[in-house]
């Protein structure tokens, strides 16, 4: 996907577009609980990802950035609009050294 997002009405009505400006490679959508906007992934200029908020005129706000290399996130929103759930990568490690063994 480029910055666009294609609505296709059920109903056989005319189909449409909103641009995203400033985002690419949105990949990930969700629908908002209140129908009004969408939940969608948008990689940053790191290579990481951003979760935006994008309404139907195609402004964004950023909720959440993932910012390790090629780690997507995305957010699912409850039924009732009133909880979003997203994913969130962490890269933890630990290192033992054991001296004598």
């Amino acid at each position: 996907m480029g910055n666009r997002i294609r609505r296709i009405p059920l109903d056989g009505s005319n189909v449409s577009e909103v641009e995203v400006p400033g985002r690419k490679e949105l990949n990930v959508l969700f629908w908002a609980a209140d129908g009004k906007g969408w939940f969608v992934s948008s990689v940053t200029p790191g290579n990481g990802q951003n979760l935006l908020h994008v309404n139907p005129r195609g402004e964004s706000q950023v909720l959440f950035e993932q910012p390790q290399d090629a780690l997507d996130t995305l957010g699912v929103p409850s039924h009732d609009g009133k909880r979003l759930a997203f994913m969130q990568w962490t890269n933890t490690s630990n290192v033992w050294m054991i001296d004598n063994f």
